[in-house]
């Protein structure tokens, strides 16, 4: 029997449905992205991508914004948690989750050729090394479902489906699928037998929501490469985009496969270390000339350590209908020009 005690079989019986989508930046670097599904205020399924945590001072308790929000909304565990890629801004906080929130019944995604052995296609550092380590030692114990992923060219790997039913109208039904386009397996093989893989970017996985036809995007920081060979169809439905990689001119080309004219929320985090000033001015240009109410983390509006842009999808009209709020260091970005 599921441990998700509001799902009968494929089916969840709602009749005030709300998607709730938590973007989470801290103040320099560091992101997570929180997607709860709602019957009014009670959240019936929960998954995060990616996670981060700091400390105010050296001696204070660590700072997760991903697992307040779980506890806020009384979320005791998740159906899903995906770690798209080995750096530190979207790794640390993750054994927090693995050990507070995840059991038999969650779906743990991770990256396709790290297993932390001679056979990994990139090199991986201290936080990398540790979640990885977690990973594979607690899915041979059966704690969770750790699945590698990798995608065939052009193609989706669905990784969950199941009906929205309202509960006074059963022919009210919406269909909700979780796929993920990236990254090509075809491309990390080749690295296999040659030269390592240089980019740990390169491994990242993107995951789509899609809720009749609606689609949800987040694509962690996955390049170019790895865009130009997904599935468009799949892009081509998504109206929310979380812009790959802090708006870096390394995922620019996502925006040749959305569906410009009907863009309902875009959002970005920043990444700033050394020479890197993320969201570039320039991306972000590109994306303004089809929707100009761009959100971005540490806008530096309140003296905060992080930022939260909250989506709050009200399904019950019909077509969804979007509200944000902000919270912490969040604003719209300024028209480029």
């Amino acid at each position: 029997m599921s441990k998700n005690k509001y799902r009968q079989s494929d089916k969840f019986y709602i009749s005030d449905l709300r998607i709730l989508i938590y973007v989470i930046g801290y103040a320099r670097y560091g992101e997570s992205t929180v997607v709860l599904l709602m019957d009014g205020d009670t959240c019936l399924y929960a998954f995060i991508i990616d996670s981060y945590h700091y400390r105010r001072d050296k001696r204070g308790p660590f700072i997760n914004k991903a697992a307040d929000l779980l506890n806020k909304h009384h979320v005791e565990r998740l159906d899903l948690l995906c770690w798209t890629h080995p750096h530190d801004d979207h790794s640390k906080g993750i054994t927090t989750l693995l050990d507070k929130y995840c059991d038999d019944e969650t779906d743990v995604l991770y990256p396709l050729y790290i297993e932390d052995n001679e056979a990994d296609i990139i090199k991986l550092k201290h936080v990398s090394r540790e979640t990885v380590h977690k990973v594979i030692a607690d899915n041979r114990t059966g704690k969770y479902r750790a699945n590698p992923i990798g995608v065939v060219k052009e193609k989706y790997n669905n990784i969950d489906e199941f009906e929205i039913i309202n509960p006074y109208d059963e022919d009210d039904v919406r269909k909700v699928k979780i796929d993920v386009i990236t990254p090509i397996s075809s491309k990390l093989t080749s690295y296999v037998n040659n030269t390592k893989c240089s980019d740990p970017n390169e491994l990242s996985i993107t995951l789509l929501l899609d809720v009749d036809g609606y689609g949800f995007y987040f694509g962690g920081d996955t390049t170019n490469e790895h865009i130009d060979a997904s599935n468009k169809l799949r892009m081509g439905r998504c109206r929310f985009v979380k812009i790959p990689h802090h708006s870096s001119d390394t995922a620019d080309h996502l925006l040749k496969y959305l569906p410009v004219d009907d863009l309902d929320a875009v959002c970005t985090t920043v990444f700033k270390w050394g020479q890197s000033k993320l969201p570039n001015p320039k991306v972000v240009k590109k994306y303004q000339k089809y929707f100009p109410n761009i959100y971005s983390t540490n806008k530096d509006l309140h003296q905060k350590g992080y930022g939260i842009i909250e989506y709050e999808y009200d399904f019950n009209a019909g077509t969804p209908m979007c509200a944000v709020h902000q919270t912490g260091n969040v604003g719209r970005l300024e028209l480029v020009k």
